[in-house]
């Protein structure tokens, strides 16, 4: 296989498409696809030694109906507990927006993608659909 057509496979990669279809515009097989895939692999290296200046969290799902008496009433104790920090945040420029994209963009892999096999599968896909251009000057224009 060429390199130009592994180049293509691999931007295709970082679109959010199934790999059936990546194979079918590309005339090979999806084995051929998810060999380019595992090649990846190595650029993706987990690095622990430092937490992001903003932490976000997500989804909100409680149990049962009394549960959700409780956590509210818990969240307006802590709201409370916590308010002028509350009122510093509401004062800056920043918002959870760039995050909430972040988490719809991974449902949506999520959902093309089932039926990985493995979790570190996935994780190389979502890495690939959101870190494509710092990889060896990839982009999904060229």
């Amino acid at each position: 296989m060429s390199n130009d057509v592994k180049r293509k496979i691999a931007i295709d990669l970082t679109k959010i498409s199934s790999f059936k279809s990546i194979a079918e515009s590309n005339d090979v097989s999806p084995n051929t696809i998810f060999r380019v895939f595992k090649e990846w692999n190595k650029s993706f290296k987990q690095d622990f030694s430092y937490l992001p200046p903003i932490l976000s969290i997500d989804e909100f799902k409680p149990d049962e109906f009394g549960e959700i008496y409780n956590k509210i009433k818990t969240a307006i104790s802590t709201a409370i507990k916590h308010l002028e920090k509350i009122k510093n945040t509401l004062n800056t420029n920043y918002n959870n927006g760039k995050i909430e994209g972040i988490n719809n963009k991974i449902k949506v892999i999520k959902r093309v993608s089932y039926g990985y096999r493995s979790f570190d599968n996935f994780r190389l896909r979502v890495f690939l659909c959101f870190y494509h251009k710092k990889i060896y000057g990839l982009s999904p224009k060229t």
